[in-house]
């Protein structure tokens, strides 16, 4: 589930209420986005999740299964670079994704 910051505050002020440390409350968490892991989801805090207005925003979950995501390097060739005395190497990187299982993703509409 990826919320918003001011939702990811919402669950860290409710475990604290409850006399609790946030779980995954740690120098991980400013890296890895990680506020929590609740009923099965990893709940991760990002600054870009989508708003319809600037009251709404759309708060995305899901689980692994619902999309694939592929990506392979489809070509590589080694060169003489034109302006400098040094060889370079250039390929081409070819990415897709697709969500598989539309009923394992879920949209839930929240304003703060």
């Amino acid at each position: 589930m990826i919320v918003p910051p001011w939702f990811a505050g919402l669950i860290v002020k409710d475990y604290h209420r409850e006399g609790a440390s946030a779980p995954g409350q740690s120098d991980q968490a400013h890296l890895t986005g990680r506020v929590a892991h609740i009923a099965g989801f990893d709940i991760l805090e990002s600054n870009n999740v989508p708003n319809t207005t600037s009251t709404k925003y759309r708060i995305l979950f899901g689980n692994s299964d619902a999309i694939t995501f592929a990506d392979s390097i489809a070509g590589i060739e080694s060169m003489r670079h034109q302006k400098r005395w040094a060889d370079i190497v250039r390929g081409r990187h070819v990415y897709g994704a697709k969500v598989a299982y539309p009923d394992n993703l879920g949209v839930l509409c929240a304003s703060p």
